[in-house]
């Protein structure tokens, strides 16, 4: 089905049609429109695509076409699934796209200035290398939005320009690349839950979250976050490049080799309200900072109350932590004090539990407590934490060894230094 050239041409397909499509030897192409302001209506349509070289279900390349798929369509294809370009528009609720096979397939894969809406309860599916579930210029919308990418180097969702706008119940879930990056001019991802219907991302790949430019942004709210690349490194959120990530009440899991949330390269992280961050031992980097040359201290800043398990490694950047009541922070801390770097920690009725040797540039306490037993490392080891400025009122647990060898000797004991009071 094709409509072409300037005269625009209009395809109402009605109710539960099906579009089947083979071609053993070429291009197979579904649905085209090409003709400018042409326009496609359906519902519950079937496109079922499949070609020896490569395969499209839908395309609207025309200037100003718009295409209408109503509840419950469902696209196939062993290559795209739908390209959208030239200011075209979508609007779908209910919609399945499916790709299988092959390189740089993308289910849904937009171009500068097109807009697509996917209403609520559309599923995103491949399985091809690098295919990505949805890659975007233009605009986005969708709620209970479901990706799931299984290929290698496959994001779940990649928006290059433009903004996208994931709402609350939805789910991405990328087996060997990255859940959502932005990586573009102005690029924006929204990935908004809420309580009773949180968000959720899982990578097996490089980052559960990634903004990699300079005016690359993403946001979320009320999302759980799951890195787990088999010992390898990941990321739970990685900002880069001058790229920025805000957050509320998220939830970060790493397993072995993983990181929490890492900044380089002048980039900045913001997080407020609730903040879990659960890595697979305190020892493993929960929030850190990379230095590099040339670039100015990248900045980590969270505010509310906080679950860490994990260590908070300044090198080269900005962390400023205010943890609110009954916060619990299981972990040990280093400021490297490079390029103006800070590691400046601020506790209101909450624990610290020290793991290992630590130091930090300000330690702000207020009823809290500092923990060095509960946790120690190895029995018979003792931590010093090295504090630059100390201030308030709190308590401190520690061990010590009187005994030694005797007579003073080998005393030994958790220890703190610290400069201004």
């Amino acid at each position: 089905m094709t409509p072409a050239g300037n005269t625009p041409g209009n395809i109402n397909l009605g109710n539960d049609v099906t579009v089947n499509v083979n071609d053993a030897s070429g291009y197979a192409k579904g649905i085209i429109i090409q003709g400018k302001n042409s326009s496609l209506t359906a519902n519950r349509l079937t496109v079922d695509v499949v070609g020896q070289t490569s395969a499209i279900g839908i395309n609207l390349i025309g200037d100003y076409t718009h295409a209408d798929l109503g509840t419950g369509s469902t696209i196939k294809s062993n290559d795209d699934g739908i390209i959208i370009g030239h200011s075209s528009t979508l609007t779908a609720t209910q919609f399945t796209i499916e790709n299988s096979n092959g390189l740089q397939r993308h289910g849904d894969k937009r171009t500068e200035n097109s807009v697509v809406d996917l209403g609520t309860n559309s599923t995103i599916k491949t399985n091809g290398d690098n295919a990505h579930g949805l890659w975007s210029f233009g605009q986005v919308s969708a709620n209970a939005l479901t990706v799931d990418v299984t290929g290698a180097a496959a994001n779940g969702v990649e928006v290059r320009g433009g903004t996208t706008t994931i709402g609350a119940d939805s789910h991405i879930s990328s087996a060997q690349g990255g859940g959502l990056v932005t990586s573009g001019s102005d690029a924006i991802i929204n990935f908004t839950g809420h309580g009773s219907a949180t968000n959720s991302i899982f990578s097996g790949g490089s980052y559960g979250a990634s903004a990699q430019t300079a005016t690359a942004v993403v946001n979320m709210q009320n999302t759980d976050i799951t890195v787990d690349r088999n010992g390898s490194l990941a990321l739970g959120l990685w900002a880069l490049s001058g790229g920025r990530i805000t957050g509320d009440s998220l939830a970060i899991t790493g397993a072995a080799g993983a990181r929490g949330i890492y900044a380089m390269t002048n980039s900045q992280i913001d997080l407020t309200s609730d903040l879990v961050i659960d890595m697979s031992t305190p020892d493993q980097m929960a929030i850190a900072t990379q230095h590099d040359d040339g670039y100015a201290a990248s900045r980590i800043n969270a505010s509310g109350r906080m679950l860490i398990n994990g260590s908070v490694l300044s090198k080269g950047g900005l962390i400023n932590l205010d943890m609110h009541p009954g916060s619990v922070w299981t972990g040990s801390s280093l400021s490297d004090n490079v390029n103006g770097g800070k590691l400046d920690v601020a506790m209101n009725n909450s624990v610290w539990n020290v793991t290992s040797n630590s130091n930090l540039d300000t330690l702000a306490l207020s009823h809290s407590t500092v923990d060095f037993a509960s946790h120690g490392s190895t029995a018979g080891t003792f931590a010093t934490l090295n504090v630059e400025n100390l201030s308030g009122n709190s308590t401190f647990i520690m061990r010590a060894d009187v005994v030694g060898e005797g007579n003073g000797v080998n005393n030994k004991g958790d220890f703190i230094e610290y400069q201004r009071e």
